[in-house]
């Protein structure tokens, strides 16, 4: 089967995920990846030759797949992936917007649980497990901030990290954004040993921010056996939390401190019940039935 992805650089890991999964099942796949703007987005939807299926999460692309498939008659099925966890991304425009791609897809996905859509969450590759002999057998009091450099969040976490007394050092996951541009200033690699020596991973939100911290990094903590301090927003918080991986705050420093506290206490039980919660979601048929 030919397979067309396209996204932009965020949720960029999630569909980097399935690109690699579909090859590794022996599909044609081609994936691009415009950058973070409307028109670069609608252009990359444009599909002048053959392929059986296209999928992205971007509304633009989606809507040229779309027109791509009535005047070239080029694509077989289109499937739109719903990224529900920006409250604010089906309000209006972009709400008439979302429409549209509803009703025209063949199917339509959902990275929460979001009836009527198929719920596909984003998924974790083999890549994001540490192999076993890179695991270090004694973890830093190390708390990891997933976010972008933006989120009105992080000087309540810096707040926080520093009323601990020097107990814990804060290492960014380097994510920011500039200029529309969402950039990954770590290397895969660099990443994955920065979680591996990691106790704690933040994930927050604050009130209206828009800057959510990053699902995908979510799931990749967990994989590492690294305990979440969430806020509840966060669309995967109450499972998280009722399998003892992690615990959830108000985005104040005082409430993340005790977050972080409770989990440095109780590492070793909560990140076995962490990578026991990772395993769920490894991308797999169960998941990507096409």
């Amino acid at each position: 089967m030919k397979i067309l992805l396209v996204h932009y650089n965020h949720p960029g890991h999630a569909l980097a995920v399935v690109a690699d999964f579909l090859r590794r099942q022996k599909h044609e796949t081609t994936l691009r990846i415009p950058i973070a703007t409307r028109k670069s987005q609608f252009k990359a939807g444009l599909v002048r030759q053959k392929v059986d299926l296209a999928i992205s999460a971007e509304p633009f692309t989606i809507l040229n797949f779309l027109l791509s498939r009535l005047f070239f008659r080029s694509i077989g099925k289109v499937i739109f992936w719903r990224i529900d966890y920006y409250p604010w991304r089906y309000f209006w425009l972009s709400g008439l917007l979302n429409k549209i791609c509803v009703l025209g897809a063949d199917e339509t996905w959902s990275m929460v649980e979001f009836p009527p859509y198929k719920y596909v969450p984003f998924l974790l590759a083999p890549k994001d497990y540490p192999k076993e002999n890179r695991e270090p057998r004694i973890r830093e009091n190390c708390v990891m901030w997933s976010g972008p450099d933006l989120s009105s969040a992080l000087p309540e976490v810096q707040q926080a990290v520093d009323s601990l007394d020097g107990q814990v050092k804060l290492v960014s996951s380097g994510f920011n954004r500039d200029k529309g541009k969402i950039q990954t200033l770590l290397t895969e690699d660099v990443f994955l040993r920065q979680m591996c020596r990691a106790k704690v991973g933040l994930v927050l939100h604050k009130g209206r921010d828009k800057f959510y911290s990053d699902p995908s990094r979510a799931k990749r903590f967990l994989a590492c056996g690294v305990p979440l301090v969430m806020t509840a927003t966060f669309p995967f918080s109450r499972e998280v939390s009722d399998s003892g991986a992690g615990v959830i705050v108000n985005c104040q420093a005082d409430s993340i401190r005790h977050g972080i506290s409770w989990c440095l206490s109780n590492f070793p039980s909560m990140s076995e019940r962490a990578k026991i919660l990772a395993k769920k979601y490894e991308v797999s048929e169960d998941w990507i039935n096409l």
